[in-house]
């Protein structure tokens, strides 16, 4: 075997582990990704679950209810309690 031959081979190990490396790491983004997507899914089917108007157990506070909206924020990429107007 040369030394063209040794090299060749050397190059093609290299770029191998490189790819090899490159899509475990593209892998491990994706899931990642779809991770965060199942929790913010879970977390809308709870809101929508949820009944925003529940009365409060204690009774005293039944009178400091406030209308409020249920509303995702696009730009802080949560569910935001705002007020009704």
């Amino acid at each position: 075997m040369d030394h063209q031959k040794f090299m060749c081979i050397i190059v093609l190990l290299f770029l191998t582990i490189n790819f090899s490396l490159t899509i475990s790491s593209i892998e491990n983004d994706l899931q990642k990704i779809f991770n965060e997507n199942d929790n913010n899914q879970d977390k809308f089917q709870w809101r929508r679950l949820s009944e925003l108007n529940q009365p409060s157990p204690n009774t005293m506070n039944n009178n400091k209810k406030r209308p409020r909206l249920l509303k995702y924020d696009f730009l802080l990429h949560q569910w935001v309690l705002r007020k009704k107007s």
